[in-house]
């Protein structure tokens, strides 16, 4: 019908509020099939709506049971409203229809690393790189569950593979830096985490990371100056106050410093601040 071939056309055109106008449109006259509703539950996704989107594919699910991409979509919502038990029951669902599937293996991995289960997530994403070896994800993936593993030389390994597979995420990039600095390369974890802040340089955690490195150079200037960037990108971010704090009394600025320390206490980080007034 027309309805559908001009959702069709918005999609394909990447127009993602026009096609879902278009879906709404569909879904009100009554017409709209299980493809249709799991269409608009991944239009819904890409705007960040996962509630509405759960509702539209928990419809596609139940209207055809053994599709594979409805249950994924099904997992992405429920993710995304940090339902993370549910989430992975959906991943099962996806998986039971198609084993190999690297998406649903993704995301159920994605799910027990938010849940704190770092090494279960690592053999999703293991598994997942073993049916879509090409892809970055699984790599960019299994790197931040090694991390939370302390495996700090396979955790560089997977965040290598993944930058050289998908060079324009600026999160890979920033994981990469941190894992590095961990296996003392502190140049490579210097660069990697420039390059994170050159293709989103208004995210406060990288600055934050590269301000660690600087400092495990001795860049102190460096340092003090990324920490300034961090704070100002993001106020509430009571470490960059205390590592600052820390780093000017070290140098001799004390007002500065137990400035930054009285301010990383009303942010809920007093253990410096205690230590350094009784001290001073």
């Amino acid at each position: 019908m027309a309805q559908r071939v001009a959702l069709l056309d918005a999609v394909l055109l990447g127009d993602v509020e026009q096609a879902l106008r278009r879906a709404d449109a569909l879904v009100a006259s009554g017409h709209a099939t299980a493809r249709d509703m799991n269409t608009r539950a991944a239009l819904l996704l890409r705007l960040g709506r996962p509630k509405a989107a759960l509702h539209d594919a928990t419809a596609a699910c139940r209207a055809q049971p053994g599709v594979t991409g409805y249950h994924i979509n099904r997992a992405l919502a429920l993710f995304g409203l940090h339902r993370f038990d549910e989430c992975r029951d959906a991943c099962d669902a996806a998986l039971t229809r198609n084993s190999r599937s690297a998406s649903a293996l993704l995301i159920r991995g994605r799910a027990w690393l938010a849940a704190g289960e770092a090494g279960l997530a690592a053999e999703d994403f293991s598994a997942a790189i073993t049916y879509a070896p090409d892809a970055a994800a699984g790599y960019a993936s299994r790197g931040r569950a090694n991390l939370a593993l302390g495996l700090n030389a396979e955790a560089c390994r997977d965040l290598r593979a993944a930058t050289d597979r998908a060079p324009d995420q600026s999160g890979t990039w920033n994981n990469l830096g941190v894992a590095l600095l961990r296996c003392d390369r502190v140049a490579q974890a210097d660069a990697a985490l420039t390059r994170a802040i050159t293709l989103e340089p208004g995210v406060a955690r990288y600055y934050y990371n590269r301000a660690r490195v600087r400092e495990a150079a001795g860049d102190m200037p460096g340092a003090e100056n990324d920490y300034t960037r961090a704070v100002a990108r993001m106020p509430s971010l009571g470490e960059a106050y205390v590592n600052r704090g820390v780093l000017r009394l070290g140098g001799g600025a004390r007002d500065k410093g137990m400035a930054d320390l009285r301010r990383a206490c009303e942010l809920g980080l007093c253990t410096q601040y205690e230590a350094y007034k009784a001290k001073l």
